[in-house]
């Protein structure tokens, strides 16, 4: 459960699971997806797609409700949270923290968190999320005309 990631080993290494076999699902915020902050998102999450993982978007509520996590569990065994969004700076510059957490109580209520998600959320598919990225294209050629009108 993501805001936002765009690192690109890191959707690598998850798309090369995915194509292995290896059940990889992500849910990412609904305002990351439509107009996301990270200039590769789009990309990468096609890639995700593309190989085999399950990606869904999901709006945590009205207004400027979002979601926010950056809740990983991995192998159902160990837990992974921080303040860390998976993006090259998040991964690279920023000054953040993750904990690696492997009780298994806090393992199991962060599965069940994250089901109620995946419940709540919409499944992406490819052409979705070509789509977003044809959007977000048309976006930037109209801003960049506006700009040169003036």
């Amino acid at each position: 459960a993501l805001y936002c990631v765009d690192d690109p080993e890191l959707v690598r290494a998850l798309s090369l699971k995915a194509r292995d076999g290896v059940q990889v699902r992500l849910v990412l915020d609904e305002s990351q997806v439509r107009k996301p902050s990270c200039s590769m998102q789009l990309q990468r999450m096609l890639e995700l797609i593309e190989w085999g993982a399950s990606v869904y978007r999901l709006r945590a509520g009205p207004g400027f409700a979002i979601l926010h996590h950056k809740l990983w569990v991995v192998d159902g065994e160990t837990l992974i949270s921080g303040s860390v969004n998976p993006t090259h700076h998040g991964l690279t510059c920023n000054e953040e923290h993750l904990l690696e957490i492997r009780h298994i109580g806090a393992v199991s209520d962060a599965l069940a968190h994250m089901e109620g998600l995946f419940e709540r959320a919409t499944l992406m598919t490819s052409a979705y999320v070509s789509e977003q990225i044809l959007s977000r294209d048309d976006r930037r050629r109209s801003a960049s005309a506006s700009a040169r009108r003036r």
